[in-house]
């Protein structure tokens, strides 16, 4: 039986032209789809799986927040960023599903483990036969 490999949607601009976050994710065989928008966020979590979110705190078209309702419930791990001067803090927002909103922000040397961790939960997943995500929202 082939794993299936965790996916990673990142949402907002900043993700376009810095590739660090990217790259991090690739090495950990993470498949990485980019989009802009909230609008594109959703239309992306409608037609495919997501094990993990990264979203920007404001977006073109409105508050990255707003996906904690949507995907709230999914086995789904939803991460905002906040630019604080020179770098950024990452809400917990949703983890596995459930709604952490309003939990202690990581500084970026606590962030990267996190998400490390919850890569590692979702390749235990599919080592166990378990499904990653949900069908989407529809």
């Amino acid at each position: 039986m082939e794993m299936q490999r965790p996916s990673a949607l990142l949402v907002g601009p900043q993700f376009h032209g810095a590739p660090s976050v990217r790259e991090w994710l690739h090495r950990r065989r993470c498949e990485c789809f980019l989009v802009p928008t909230l609008g594109e966020a959703r239309a992306s979590i409608r037609q495919r799986r997501f094990d993990l979110v990264l979203c920007g705190s404001q977006l073109p078209d409105g508050a990255g927040s707003s996906l904690i309702e949507i995907l709230q419930g999914l086995p789904v791990s939803l991460f905002i960023s906040y630019p604080v001067e020179d770098d950024c803090i990452w809400l917990p927002a949703i983890l596995d599903g459930v709604n952490c909103w309003g939990k202690e922000a990581l500084k970026p040397k606590a962030f990267m483990p996190m998400i490390e961790e919850v890569i590692s939960a979702n390749r235990k997943k599919s080592r166990q036969g378990k499904p990653l995500n949900g069908d989407g929202v529809h």
